[in-house]
């Protein structure tokens, strides 16, 4: 059950009772370039592997059945080897995440688990993690915890007035003590919004917000809200901690980037050309509105890989995504599919609008390109419409591969339009990236 670790990718600690829900996570994982180390059925398993294996993230179920609790299992794991717990439940109920703010998670993921959910929120886990540690090692070695905390502290009394900051806090929201000694934080720092998500249990919160700087500009912040209690159990005073998590943020928006875009060209792949595929198909059935498909594959691309080198290449296939971008009308779609195959969505049907869009695409190919040797190629583009040629997502893109193939055996350089005489495209051996692969809907 144990897999050996790739150099580099990030190590998974899969706990969770159910086999078959234990599998498919497994697999999904691997598929998303994760290493799965193990997977434990039960809190004391779970607690000797992380002993054993030291993952750089345990994926804890929090219902262990006979097992155990997930919950103390992550106290356990999280205090002794400070590795990071993304919760996993099919619950959503006030008990489990109170339950689960026992321990304040780096992710909570409900079942089913949704691929590029799971993706995200453990990228980001990591990153919080690595950024926490570093945090808490330079507090370390000031030995002055308040006055060195990268995280910004305020100190408040009872009533929830301001007694002390830190440097952090003056850095990040620009406040200094003096503006800010007697306020309340909801008067200065919180911008009050729907999205906030924020945490309760046994006199701590804990959860994301928004706050606002001194300067009127907003930022999202991991806050922290302890109380501080005397010996008879008044309180005396509460401890608001919170961080810029803006990088976080932002590397969130760079993983769904990649998850929808071509990393070559910078174009939406595949999966977003299916996305918009099925968004088309959607509008056509509900307001009648047909769309077309153009299928455009380079001809001779091939010899520039042979001859100039893949590196000069992909400087061709990322000069042609400028080119189709300039080409194309701001309503149209683009998107690469692999190899130097490119799709291109149009809404409407009209066979002249068409063929002065294919035309502006064959234009772009035709010009030449400047590599180390000036490149001149061509491309076949195929046309096909729904409901004119297709009535679903799948059969347009096979009508349209047809045509493509049609114009490629009329010479090339060349428009073809679907209709009924070209039949089906012969199958011989696939070319690199050949195959526009969509799956039907539903």
């Amino acid at each position: 059950m144990i897999q050996h670790p790739d150099a580099g990718a990030i190590r998974i600690l899969v706990v969770e009772d159910e086999r078959i829900v234990a599998l498919d996570l497994r697999n999904a994982l691997r598929d998303l370039g994760f290493v799965v180390l193990g997977i434990s059925a039960s809190e004391a398993e779970a607690c000797e592997q992380a002993r054993a294996l030291r993952p750089d993230l345990v994926l804890m179920d929090i219902n262990l059945g006979r097992g155990g609790d997930g919950v103390s299992a992550a106290q356990r794991i999280a205090s002794e080897l400070d590795i990071p717990v993304v919760y996993l439940t099919a619950y959503a109920g006030v008990e489990h995440l109170e339950r689960a703010s026992q321990l304040p998670p780096y992710g909570y993921l409900l079942k089913p688990i949704e691929v590029r959910e799971l993706n995200a929120t453990l990228h980001m886990a990591v990153a919080r993690h690595r950024l926490d540690r570093e945090r808490l090692r330079q507090q370390r070695q000031a030995g002055q915890v308040f006055e060195a905390s990268a995280d910004a502290i305020a100190v408040l009394d009872a009533d929830d007035r301001v007694q002390a900051v830190n440097p952090a806090f003056a850095a990040l929201t620009g406040w200094t003590l003096d503006e800010v000694r007697g306020r309340q934080p909801a008067e200065f720092l919180h911008a009050r919004r729907a999205g906030d998500r924020v945490a309760t249990a046994g006199g701590t919160r804990h959860g994301e917000v928004v706050c606002r700087r001194r300067d009127g500009s907003f930022f999202p912040a991991w806050e922290h809200l302890a109380e501080v209690r005397d010996a008879d159990g008044r309180l005396t005073q509460r401890v608001l901690t919170f961080s810029d998590i803006s990088p976080l943020r932002q590397q969130s928006g760079q993983i769904q980037h990649l998850a929808f875009h071509d990393p070559l060209t910078g174009l939406p792949n595949r999966h977003q050309f299916e996305q918009q595929l099925q968004a088309l198909l959607a509008r056509y059935e509900r307001c009648g509105e047909g769309f077309s498909l153009l299928f455009l594959d380079l001809d001779g691309f091939k010899a520039v890989n042979d001859s100039l080198g893949h590196a000069q290449g992909d400087c061709l296939l990322q000069t042609l995504a400028q080119r189709l971008r300039a080409s194309l009308r701001q309503q149209d779609f683009a998107a690469r599919l692999g190899g130097d195959e490119f799709v291109v969505l149009v809404a409407g049907t009209q066979p002249e609008m068409l063929a002065q869009v294919a035309h502006k695409l064959l234009a772009a190919c035709r010009e030449p390109f400047e590599l180390d040797a000036r490149v001149q190629l061509s491309a076949s583009v195929g046309v096909a419409s729904l409901p004119l040629h297709a009535t679903g997502v799948q059969e347009l893109v096979e009508a349209a591969d047809v045509a493509m193939y049609a114009a490629k055996q009329a010479g090339r350089d060349a428009v073809r339009f679907h209709s009924a005489a070209l039949g089906r495209r012969p199958r011989g051996p696939a070319r690199a990236g050949q195959g526009p692969g969509v799956r039907a809907a539903g």
